[in-house]
């Protein structure tokens, strides 16, 4: 799809609205997320500008700065933004461990709960990789005056690999 440009005069307000968030040009080495969703994006988006940010063990104190931050950047931008979290949900488990797991996490989100969700996967154990940027999004999306989320599917891994033993969940959710 070509080169994605960055959100410069974006990416340097919300390093400015948080301590927590500095330029880090190694940030996304190892992790590839990022680079699964841009082309979609781009397919439906084709003058898409990016600020990418990737994050790691957060309280959730932090977790609400950081979502303090985004919405406060959004409010004072002309420009309609668009705010993605990505995260596998549980890894490595049987469908039905994962599914019950995945449901308890999903339901959080569901009730636009960061807080619960945040909790939920510390005191369970649950192996959702990306739960920090999904409470993070979450913050942001209430404090920008979300009030539904809409899950618009959940599948596993073991519905292409057909081993249902050790599956990987996948869910997409719509905040509005």
């Amino acid at each position: 799809g070509g080169v994605v440009p960055f959100a410069t005069e974006t990416t340097k307000a919300l390093i400015a609205a948080s301590e927590l968030l500095s330029e880090d040009e190694l940030a996304h080495q190892f992790e590839h997320s990022i680079e699964v969703q841009i082309p979609f994006l781009q397919e439906l988006q084709p003058e898409l500008r990016i600020v990418a940010i990737s994050l790691s063990s957060l309280s959730y104190k932090e977790c609400v700065e950081i979502g303090e931050a985004i919405a406060g950047v959004i409010e004072q931008s002309a420009e309609e933004i668009l705010i993605l979290a990505s995260t596998d949900m549980s890894h490595y488990e049987s469908r039905s461990s994962a599914a019950a797991k995945d449901k308890r996490a999903l339901d959080k989100v569901l009730a636009l709960d960061p807080e619960g969700l945040y909790r939920t996967i510390v005191q369970e154990r649950i192996s959702m990789c990306g739960f920090i940027p999904v409470a993070v999004t979450l913050e942001a999306a209430i404090k920008l005056g979300a009030t539904k989320a809409e899950l618009v599917g959940y599948t596993d891994s073991g519905v292409v690999s057909g081993d249902t033993d050790q599956v990987v969940g996948y869910a997409g959710v719509i905040i509005a």
